[in-house]
C-alpha cells in the first residue's frame, strides 16, 4: 500500500525528559512498512543514541498523531478496497460488510493509535483471505 506519510512521531522519555523522535515508515518506493508501524505503535522503538553515541535508556510514552489523520484515512481506504475485492471474489457478503470507522476531527493520540491498529489487523485478515482464494 502506498502512503503519503513518510514518518511517524513517537514520544519517548529519556532521563526524565520527554523527547519526540520521527521514525520512517515507508520504503524508497513509498510503500507502507506495516510491520515497522505496528512495532512502533506497540512501543518497540529501540534505544536511541545520545549526543555522545551511547545508548540512552528510553521509555515509550506514545504516538503523536495530527489531524486530519491522513495515515488512518489511507489505511481505511485501502481496507475498503480490499473488502470490495474480497466481496467480488467470494460472491457473497458476510464478514466483508464491516462499516468503516468514523474518523474524528480531533481525538486523543491513544484513540487514533487504537483505530490504526484495528484497521491494520482487519486489513491483514482481508489480505490473508484474498491470498487463500488465490488472487
Amino acid at each position: 500500500m502506498k502512503t503519503s506519510e513518510k514518518s511517524v512521531v513517537v514520544e519517548v522519555e529519556i532521563g526524565g525528559k520527554v523527547v519526540r523522535h520521527a521514525y520512517p515508515i515507508v520504503t524508497k518506493n513509498g510503500e507502507l512498512m506495516t510491520h515497522r508501524l505496528k512495532r512502533l505503535m506497540a512501543g518497540n522503538v529501540g534505544r536511541p543514541r545520545g549526543p555522545h553515541g551511547e545508548h540512552d535508556d528510553a521509555h515509550f510514552v506514545g504516538m503523536i498523531w495530527k489531524p486530519p489523520y491522513s495515515l488512518l484515512q489511507e489505511i481505511l481506504r485501502d481496507r475498503m478496497e480490499l473488502q470490495d475485492k474480497l466481496r467480488k471474489l467470494e460472491g457473497k457478503s458476510n464478514f466483508t460488510e464491516a462499516e468503516p470507522a468514523a474518523i474524528p476531527d480531533r481525538a486523543e493520540n491513544g484513540k487514533i493509535t487504537t483505530m490504526i491498529q484495528d484497521e491494520l489487523r482487519f486489513r491483514g485478515i482481508l489480505k490473508a483471505r484474498i491470498a487463500a482464494i488465490g488472487c
